[in-house]
């Protein structure tokens, strides 16, 4: 266990592990197309990892929230044009709604050094 932080995200972190919970698209709104919203999401993703001083292979799983309807096809390219190397392990999970009219989303974890 550790301190859960009080953002707009849900993140806990104990030791040198990390787990970050609802990451979606910037203000969580529609962007003009789903291609900008995956390109934006991951971007965000990227972010955080680089602002943590991490490195993607510091990642181990990540899940991915697609809406129900929505071609996963865009994420999925975007995802490993950002995933290099041997990809952490990912789950799909297809939901009927998330926050601010995303179609997606994604959590992840990573065990950093410390």
């Amino acid at each position: 266990m550790g301190d859960e932080d009080p953002g707009d995200n849900s993140t806990l972190t104990g030791g040198a592990k990390l787990f970050f919970s609802g990451l979606i698209a910037p203000d969580g709104t529609r962007l003009s197309s789903f291609e900008d919203q995956a390109r934006a999401l991951m971007e965000k993703f990227t972010s955080m990892i680089e602002d943590l001083s991490c490195v993607i292979s510091d990642v181990v799983h990540v899940t991915l929230y697609i809406k129900k309807g929505v071609n996963p096809e865009y994420l999925l390219s975007e995802y490993s044009d950002v995933i290099k190397g041997l990809p952490p392990a990912m789950t799909i999970i297809w939901v009927d709604n998330l926050s601010g009219q995303a179609s997606y989303a994604m959590s992840f974890v990573a065990f950093l050094e410390g």
